[in-house]
This record gives structure tokens, C-alpha cells and sequence, in this order.
């Protein structure tokens, strides 16, 4: 393989040996144009059902300091046959400001709070705007550690992904589910509820009828019987964040089992529908874990276990520990657990980062196919271009989400499919080598690991990992909007091929994509992969190259976010009759001059979109662009000789 000005290829991720003939291939080659959203994950897929279309606009919570959460013990009563809870949930914390005189905590107003605690007293508190606001006894200083418990009861609002649903199940009967991202946790339990504080351990004591079982976080303790009902009670000692608290009580099939996970064993437990069996929830789940054990460090909850729990939402949810699952679709098995990694061991510090959690999720799904495990790995090139697909339907966007505050914004193909491709992309400027280290890093950091993380705590680990400058890439491609669409045209005299790439970006929030772009150039029964990076648009290269080249095909294994159209092949004349255009002043405020165009050259002139504005024939060099609105712009430049596009830019 040439390389100009390219990047480190090596690699110290193995294809990994088949765990199973099985291939769950869900994409057909024939539905290719927005079979999309086949592989959209999660959330996503929820979203499709009008049943939760009324409840998408969502709001932020208010921000709580001066304590940090060291534990919840929620005892709750849950009966599936009525949309009500009751119940009392104690909070220790620890003071982390200088001093405090009341203790706030969150719940939504639908909820009505009966006393608060502390100190096996009752004190007064005030409940509005969905803040508890409880009136300590005293002042407690910095470093105590102390707790005060809340009883409440009521309705809990529908709303968000769904926050606390009661429904119906197939064949009949009820359940009861829950599922608090991002904003939902107080709509059902009082609590801290933001991403900057986790709980370093939770107990969850749940009292329902004999004919539920309860599925949640963490190890089951007991089941403790008295009369028609009884009560689970089940504990984590991982740090938890509190959207990713959840309870789901119904009409189950119980079962669990032990799996090898490198060199430890991990509980499974499954929760399913009557209707539902065991092949379903844990055909793949072997071999998928070995494969994130391989790639990303031991599974971060190996001493508790993982779940799946049967619910009602067309989609699936990554609760720790135990995903609930709307279905048990390979790829939707995949992307749960992959989140037990990557939104669950490191959480997103805020919304604006949901990619961390969500991107990541959806590439390690696509890498089952690219490593051929269960997955076949045919079906890896056709993933890559779905994802591709989706992105492009979203050019004026980008992965920093700005608007947190609607569940379309947050988990949309942006998010998901846009997210893998960046990560994809930004294996390849760093070399597999260092992506997976940084990865692993990124998971392992102590500062990180059982906490939140932020986009610019992975552009450090990838940076300290591959020693690259990545300030441009994380500005193009995480705050930027959209993507480029290159143009490439070639040709080639004896043994010197000369190749012109240029290039659009699709929003004028960036004005050029930097990325090492790689080609396959073809002979008779030969070919070879080169490298070209360009730094601006209209870059020219030349190579030398002792075989007549027939074709060139750009990025053929597909590592590239880019539209592209198809690559001609010009004469070596047409090549040295191209355009040399200037442009000047470049920003400009209302004339621009364009030089050294012949008299008659067909010149477009194109918006950040890349729409057509106007065109004309050009007659003198001085152009009134006045009625232009400031912003980013393209010439396009067509004579005999072929065409090149340059950007401009109105101040």
C-alpha cells in the first residue's frame, strides 16, 4: 500500500475465530435505500410507534449541588393491574459544599409526597416545580455523611421514552416497565436525577403480587412471601447512574444460566413473555460477549450479571445490568450490550455527548459483522453504506447535540449512524492499533471508569494513543455539520498519473473536511491502494505508476463519510487546459474578482447546500455578489477543458 501523507495501518485486533454458523443477516441487498432503519437501535426504534409521537418534547431538570449520593434503597409497591406506585426511598449522601441547611431532591409533581425523614423524624419540606426541598435540623459541614428517606404515592405521568408504563401484554395480562432516560427518573422516584452524580451502590425492594416476577439491576437477595404478595430485593455495588435505574414487573418466564466470559463466568438472567423462549434472548449473547471482552476489557459488571427483560416498547432500553428488550433482533442484542461498555461503565456527561453512548453502541454492533461473529461479515460493506446513508440524510447537523430537550434531536440517525461513521473515520486517521488502545484507555481511565465522560475526554485518549493532533478532526466532525462530497479527476501521461480532488461540504459551518482519502488504482490483473491528503479543495497530486491504470475507485473498503461522484478519466491535454482561476478579495464583502477565465467559461454559482443560485457566461473579471447574504458559497467553473469548484465566502 502507497501512503501520502497518510496513516498508521496496523493492526493488533485479530479476526476472531466463529463462535456459530448461525447468520443473522437482517439486511437484504435489495432494500438497501433506507433499509436504515433496520439498524436503527435502541430508542430509535421506539420512536416509530405513534403511542409515544405526543410525548417527544421533553424538558431539562434542575441542576442539584452540594452533596454527592452515595446510595438509594427504593421500597416500592408495584401492582401491574393499576398505573400506581407507592412506597418510600431512602438517600444517604455525603455533604461536598461548605455547608448545608436543606436537602433537595426531585419528583414530579404528578407524585404526592406523604413525609419526609430524618433522623426517624419527620421535617418539614416543600414540593413545587418538581423539587423536594426538605428543612434540616441543623446545618450539616462538609465530609458528613448522613441520609433522610421520602414516602410518596400517585400516578405516574406517561411521558419521554416512556418513563413509567403501565400496558398491556401479548396474549393478555399487565405489566409494569419503567425506563428513565433522559429526564425520567423523578417522573416515578425521588431522587438526585442529573449526569453528574452516580450512586455507588442501590438496593431496590419491590412488593407485588405472587403471579409478578420483577426484573432489575443488580443481584437478587431474596423473595420474601407474606400472604398474596411478595417482595424481591435486589442490590448493585457498581456505581449507577439514576436513568439507568429501572423496574419491569409482569407475568414472566424465568430463567438464568452461567456463560465463560474469558476467564471468569457471568449470571444471565432472562425475564420473558410467555409467548417468547430461551433461544431468543440468549442465542448470540456468548459469543458477543467474548468478543467486547476481547475488544474492550472484562464486561464492567462481571460480579453482578447481565439480563434481558421482556416490555412493551418496539425498541430497547440498556439498563444496567439488565437491558429491557422490545425484541430479540441480533442487532438490537448486540447494541444493548455493547451499552453496558459505553453509556452504562462510562456514561455521557451530558446529552450534547449522547453519541459517546449511542455511537459507540452502534459500531460495536456493526463490528460483530466486521469480525464475523454470528454476523456474517458479508453484510459489513452494506452496514457501513446504510449508516452512510442515514448520515446523509441530515447535512446541516452535527453530532454536538444543541437542543437536549426533545427526544427526536437526541436520538435520531445523527446520533447513531453519523456517530459510528465518525468513530469508523477516526479509526482510520488513527490506525486500529491506537483507536483500540484509546479505547480501552478511554474505558480504564480512573478519572472516567464508572463515571461520566465527555467528547473531549476521547479526542485525549485517542491523541495520547496515535500522538496526532486531532483539534481538526473533533472540530470538523463532532462540532461541524454535515459532510464533504468530493469530485475527483485523473489521468494519466506514460507513467505519471495526475489526480485533482475536490471538494464541498454539505453546511457552511465547516469550510474544509481534512481527511487522509484513500483510492484503488486498477490494472490488468493488478491493483494497489494509494493515499492523497489533500489540505484544500482542487489539490492536485501526481504518482508515479508503471502499469496503464484503467479505473480508480474511491475509498473502496468504504472508511469515508463522503458523498463522491463518479471519477473521470480526461486526456492529458484536457488536464493541462483546466481552469486556473483566482479569486480575490477571498472572504469578500460585495465584488469579487475572478481572473484568468477565458472569455465564455459557463460559471455557476452555488450555495452552501450546493444549490444553484445563478450562471452566466463569463465577460469581465469584477462580479456584484451584493445581494448575497453572508455566508459560504461555491464556483463552479465548466469550459472545454472539464470543471473545478472553489469556495468563497461573503463577510
Amino acid at each position: 500500500m502507497h501512503k501520502f501523507k497518510g496513516t498508521d495501518d496496523s493492526s493488533i485486533v485479530k479476526k476472531p475465530v466463529i463462535y456459530s454458523s448461525l447468520c443473522i443477516a437482517i439486511f437484504l441487498v435489495g432494500a438497501m435505500k433506507l433499509a436504515a432503519q433496520s439498524s436503527l437501535n435502541c430508542k430509535l426504534i421506539g420512536l416509530e410507534s405513534s403511542k409515544f409521537k405526543k410525548y417527544q418534547q421533553l424538558k431539562s431538570l434542575p441542576q442539584i449541588s452540594g452533596y454527592d449520593v452515595k446510595s438509594y434503597r427504593l421500597d416500592l409497591q408495584l401492582d401491574p393491574n393499576f398505573n400506581y406506585i407507592s412506597g418510600s426511598v431512602d438517600v444517604q449522601f455525603e455533604v461536598t459544599g461548605d455547608s448545608i441547611s436543606q436537602l433537595r431532591l426531585l419528583l414530579s409533581d404528578s407524585l404526592q409526597v406523604d413525609s419526609v425523614v430524618y433522623a426517624e423524624t419527620s421535617i418539614n419540606y416543600n414540593h413545587q416545580n418538581r423539587i423536594i426541598t426538605a428543612d434540616l435540623p441543623q446545618a450539616l459541614f462538609n465530609g458528613t455523611l448522613d441520609a433522610i428517606s421520602v414516602y410518596y404515592r400517585g400516578s405516574p405521568r406517561f411521558g419521554g421514552l416512556g418513563n413509567f408504563a403501565q400496558d398491556t401484554l401479548p396474549g393478555g395480562g399487565e405489566m409494569i416497565w419503567t425506563l428513565s432516560q433522559p429526564y425520567g427518573a423523578s417522573e416515578w422516584w425521588p431522587c438526585k436525577d442529573d449526569l453528574r452524580d452516580k450512586a455507588d451502590s442501590v438496593e431496590i425492594k419491590i412488593t407485588t403480587p405472587l403471579a409478578y416476577r420483577v426484573a432489575t439491576n443488580g443481584l437478587r437477595q431474596s423473595i420474601d412471601t407474606l400472604g398474596g404478595l411478595h417482595t424481591y430485593t435486589y442490590q448493585t455495588h457498581y456505581p449507577i447512574a439514576t436513568y439507568l435505574i429501572a423496574v419491569a414487573v409482569g407475568n414472566y418466564q424465568f430463567f438464568e444460566e452461567q456463560y465463560a466470559v474469558g476467564n471468569d463466568t457471568l449470571l444471565m438472567e432472562h425475564f420473558l413473555f410467555q409467548n417468547e423462549t430461551l433461544f431468543d434472548s440468549n442465542n448470540p449473547l456468548a459469543p458477543w460477549l467474548n468478543l467486547y471482552d476481547s475488544l474492550l476489557g472484562t464486561y464492567p459488571f462481571i460480579n453482578e450479571k447481565y439480563g434481558h427483560a421482556s416490555f412493551t416498547l418496539s425498541g430497547g432500553m440498556e439498563h444496567q445490568t439488565m437491558s429491557f428488550m422490545g425484541g430479540y433482533g441480533g442487532e438490537l442484542i448486540a447494541h444493548e450490550l455493547a451499552h453496558q461498555w459505553f453509556g452504562n461503565k462510562v456514561s455521557c456527561a451530558s446529552w450534547t455527548d449522547l453519541w459517546l453512548n449511542e455511537g459507540f453502541a452502534t459500531y460495536l454492533n456493526g463490528l460483530t459483522y466486521e469480525f464475523d461473529v454470528v454476523h456474517d461479515d458479508f453484510y459489513w460493506p452494506i452496514l457501513l453504506d446504510l449508516w452512510k446513508q442515514s448520515a446523509f440524510l441530515f447535512p446541516d447537523q452535527s453530532l454536538h447535540r444543541t437542543d437536549t430537550t426533545n427526544v427526536n434531536s437526541l436520538f435520531n440517525q445523527v446520533v447513531y449512524q453519523k456517530g459510528a461513521s465518525v468513530l469508523h473515520m477516526l479509526r482510520w486517521v488513527c490506525g486500529d492499533s491506537a483507536f483500540f488502545a484509546a479505547v480501552k484507555n478511554y474505558l480504564n481511565d480512573p478519572e472516567l471508569a464508572y463515571g461520566f465522560a465527555s467528547t473531549t475526554d476521547l479526542k485525549r485518549h485517542m491523541e495520547s494513543a496515535s500522538g496526532l493532533d486531532l483539534d481538526e478532526f473533533f472540530k470538523d466532525w463532532f462540532y461541524g455539520k454535515g459532510f464533504p462530497t468530493y469530485t475527483t479527476i485523473w489521468s494519466q501521461t506514460e507513467n505519471r498519473v495526475e489526480i485533482e480532488i475536490n471538494q464541498l461540504p454539505s453546511d457552511p459551518s465547516v469550510y474544509f473536511f481534512n481527511m487522509p482519502l484513500p483510492y484503488k488504482l486498477y490494472a490488468a490483473n493488478w491493483d494497489s491502494t494509494i493515499i492523497l491528503d489533500p489540505a484544500f479543495s482542487s489539490a492536485q497530486f501526481q504518482i508515479e505508476v508503471y502499469k496503464n491504470i484503467d479505473s480508480l475507485v474511491f475509498d473502496p473498503e468504504g472508511w469515508i463519510l463522503a458523498k463522491h461522484e463518479i471519477i473521470t478519466n480526461l486526456s492529458e491535454s484536457k488536464i493541462k487546459d483546466l481552469p486556473t482561476l483566482k479569486v480575490y478579495p477571498n472572504p469578500f464583502q460585495a465584488e469579487l474578482t475572478i481572473s484568468q477565465v477565458k472569455e465564455g467559461t459557463h460559471i455557476r454559482l452555488l450555495d452552501a447546500k450546493t444549490r444553484l443560485i445563478d450562471q452566466w457566461y463569463h465577460k469581465k473579471q469584477a462580479v456584484n455578489f451584493h445581494h448575497l447574504s453572508k455566508g459560504m458559497y461555491y464556483l463552479q467553473i465548466t469550459d472545454q477543458a472539464g470543471r473545478s469548484i472553489y469556495p468563497i465566502i461573503k463577510e
